[in-house]
C-alpha cells in the first residue's frame, strides 16, 4: 500500500496479512474493531492507520494472532497509528509467546501505546519514535514471561507506564533506554530498569540511562 484510503465501514479489519503486506503510505481507517489483524508478515514505513471510537472499548489498531507461522514478523517502522478515543483501546496488540513485534519509529497516538507481552521497542534514531498514551504506556492486565515486553528507545508521554490496578503476576518489561513524561515517575520506570541501568528524573522527565559507578 503506497497510497490512497482503504476504509471499512462495516467494523471488521480494514487488512487481513495471512501472507506480507507493507504499508508506505496512504490510510487504513476502522470505524470500530481492529484496524489491521496480522498472521503473517506486516510492515508499516509510512501512512496512518487510524481507528474510531469502539462502542465495545476495544478498538485496536494492528492486532497480532498467531505469531508461529515461519513468515511470521510485524516491524513498525514509521507512519502513524492513532486510536480516537481518550478511555480505552491500543495501538498495538500481541498476546502471543514467540517471535516479538518490533517496534522503531513513527508515532503512536491511543489510550494505551500496548497491550502486549512481547514487544521490543527500539528506536532506530533519536526522535523517530514518539509515543503519546492517554491511560497508560502498557495494559497491566495483559501477562507474559517476565521481560517480554522490552524497550531501549522512544519518547513517551503518558501518566503511566502501567496501572497498578491493571497489573496481574507475570506482567513483565525491561528498560535499558527511553525517555519518559507526562506524569511518569522515575520510581515507576527504575522498577523495570534492566540489570546495570537507572531512571534519572530532571524537571519532571525521566531518561533510561547507564547505572553511575559507585564509589568504593
Amino acid at each position: 500500500v503506497n497510497g490512497g484510503s482503504l476504509e471499512d465501514a462495516a467494523g471488521k479489519a480494514v487488512l487481513t496479512v495471512d501472507g506480507a503486506a507493507v504499508v508506505n503510505g496512504g490510510t487504513l481507517k476502522s470505524n470500530q474493531g481492529t484496524a489491521v489483524s496480522v498472521k503473517g508478515s506486516f510492515t508499516l514505513n509510512g501512512g496512518m492507520v487510524t481507528m474510531e471510537e469502539s462502542p465495545y472499548g476495544n478498538a485496536q489498531g494492528i492486532t497480532v494472532y498467531d505469531n508461529s507461522a515461519d513468515n511470521f514478523a510485524v516491524n513498525i517502522n514509521g507512519g502513524t497509528i492513532r486510536l480516537n478515543s481518550d478511555y480505552s483501546g491500543c495501538a498495538v496488540r500481541s498476546l502471543t509467546e514467540g517471535k516479538p513485534v518490533s517496534v522503531t519509529g513513527g508515532t503512536i497516538e491511543a489510550p494505551y501505546a500496548f497491550w502486549s507481552s512481547n514487544v521490543e521497542v527500539s528506536e532506530k534514531a533519536p526522535g523517530t519514535l514518539n509515543v503519546k498514551a492517554h491511560i497508560a504506556v502498557f495494559d497491566g492486565s495483559v501477562s507474559g514471561e517476565k521481560g517480554a515486553n522490552r524497550v531501549s528507545g522512544g519518547t513517551f508521554d503518558a501518566p503511566a507506564f502501567v496501572l497498578d490496578a491493571d497489573k496481574k503476576d507475570g506482567f513483565g518489561a525491561v528498560l535499558s533506554g527511553g525517555t519518559y513524561k507526562g506524569g511518569m515517575t522515575s520510581d515507576e520506570i527504575g522498577a523495570y530498569a534492566a540489570e546495570g541501568f537507572e531512571a534519572v528524573e530532571a524537571d519532571g522527565v525521566v531518561t533510561v540511562v547507564p547505572a553511575a559507578e559507585k564509589e568504593p
